[in-house]
């Protein structure tokens, strides 16, 4: 006599193998292992702001943080990069970030007061950006964490009499949210899946807040990011403050990218390693074979 046996999953459930109760089985009469299918209380997922030092620092600077506005579009500073946890590291998410409006006014900047709502402004129709997106599975997510460091903000041409407006060239609109110039906005953050049609997480930090601007009017904020801003113009004598070395050149038209092709010519900070440390290095020929005595020096290192 043939018996089959078929164990049916209850719906909306989730099977942890782990839990195991014995049974009987009907014909033979020995216990054995049978898995139990039960529903499991994932934790809620947790996000943290990396750099929240930084973004802290501008947010209680008087009259707040700044960020200056391209038509071809400029990234964020500081960066907005998150560590996650209690993602499910099997399943692939959404993350999309946008600007959401913090007040209907544009604001106006008064040299005592600093900036504040021009109550005779019109109401800024546009209540938030739109949204830029990024493709991870839970397992980099938890891993590497959130990383918006590349998205940037702009906004359109102010256009002269008779001028027709055109699209700027150089603008990436895949990694661009879209603002209006004197407007308060907060970067919001959501986490979907199921395609971007459930969402199940949506967080956004105060400290994170800024005014979009043509130029800076915070001087605490103008010279942290002469210091700190690679997309910033500065004066060779300026110190930083979260950071020992010099800013780098850059073009503010490309994405920051770290160069390891030859890891002896710069450091992490784009700098020649001949003007940072005392050793002479032009002299190494690293092509060479290898020294078999190690510390050879009289010949490899010129003080």
């Amino acid at each position: 006599m043939h018996n089959t046996f078929q164990m049916h999953h209850p719906s909306n459930t989730v099977y942890d193998p782990t839990l195991r109760v014995h049974n009987t089985y009907p014909v033979y009469g020995y216990q054995q292992m049978m898995p139990v299918y039960q529903p499991i209380q994932r934790k809620e997922i947790q996000v943290r702001l990396k750099n929240q030092d930084q973004w802290s620092y501008l947010h209680k600077s008087g009259g707040g943080n700044e960020m200056m506005l391209k038509i071809n579009g400029k990234p964020l500073f500081p960066k907005i990069q998150c560590d996650v946890q209690n993602l499910d590291a099997s399943r692939d998410y959404d993350i999309g970030i946008k600007m959401a409006l913090r007040n209907p006014k544009q604001f106006v900047h008064d040299k005592n007061t600093g900036w504040i709502p021009d109550e005779n402004s019109d109401v800024v129709p546009d209540k938030e950006s739109n949204e830029v997106f990024i493709r991870e599975s839970g397992a980099n997510l938890i891993r590497r964490g959130i990383d918006f460091g590349y998205v940037k903000i702009y906004n359109d041409k102010i256009l002269k009499a008779n001028e027709v407006p055109s699209e700027p060239k150089k603008l990436n609109k895949a990694i661009s949210c879209k603002v209006n110039l004197r407007c308060l906005y907060i970067p919001v953050i959501t986490i979907y899946e199921d395609d971007r049609k459930t969402v199940i997480r949506q967080f956004q930090f105060e400290e994170t807040q800024f005014l979009a601007v043509s130029e800076y009017k915070n001087k605490v904020v103008r010279q942290f990011k002469i210091q700190n801003d690679k997309c910033v113009s500065s004066s060779p004598e300026s110190l930083n403050r979260f950071s020992t070395s010099p800013p780098m050149t850059f073009d503010e038209n490309q994405d920051p990218i770290v160069n390891y092709s030859n890891p002896m010519d710069t450091n992490c900070f784009g700098n020649e390693y001949n003007n940072v440390y005392p050793m002479q290095m032009n002299g190494l020929d690293f092509n060479a074979p290898p020294n078999p005595y190690p510390f050879d020096f009289n010949n490899d290192y010129i003080f």
